[in-house]
């Protein structure tokens, strides 16, 4: 969504893709209701969720979520960043009234954080969370804000009363 100071980054779990969050069920679609509400919405996929880069070498596919976090999120909020800043100024006359300064912008609470005219909500599931929680954490170590200023982390979910006996007798242990 164009112009809203709103936005929301989603990060799939593992083995999924950012299709995950426009899947229509009963409960409709967590990316396509956030939209109606006004928020602009963003969607990451990790390296190789979606079968591209099929010619990169293996190196490209040995990582974990440290490098998921510091390499793949970073990219992805510097591109949120580029595209948000450049809109919003380009709206900022006509939609926002008057001229977009820095005393129209408001101001995170985070120490040393850059003053921007949007703010970022993460979602993010399993793999996801752990990358997104890399990622705030390097920032942090660097002496930078996160760029996240809410993170709803989910866990997976299942129910494992539906798995196999010898699953569910070794999984404990494992």
């Amino acid at each position: 969504r164009r112009g809203s100071r709103n936005v929301v980054y989603m990060q799939h779990g593992l083995a999924d893709s950012s299709l995950c969050w426009l899947s229509i069920d009963s409960l409709g679609s967590m990316a396509l209701a956030a939209y109606d509400m006004g928020w602009d919405v963003w969607m990451g996929n990790h390296r190789g969720m979606l079968g591209e880069h099929k010619s990169a070498p293996p190196a490209y596919f040995s990582y974990t979520y440290k490098e998921l976090g510091e390499y793949d999120v970073n990219a992805f909020m510097s591109t949120i960043h580029k595209y948000k800043q450049r809109e919003l100024s380009y709206f900022g006359a006509s939609r926002f009234g008057g001229d977009f300064c820095p005393s129209n912008i408001r101001r995170t609470r985070q120490k040393g954080a850059r003053n921007r005219p949007y703010s970022i909500q993460c979602v993010a599931h399993s793999l996801g969370c752990a990358s997104c929680l890399a990622y705030a954490i390097m920032k942090g170590r660097r002496g930078e804000a996160s760029d996240f200023v809410k993170m709803i982390l989910c866990a997976p979910a299942g129910f494992n009363h539906d798995a196999p006996l010898l699953l569910r007798a070794t999984g404990p242990i494992v």
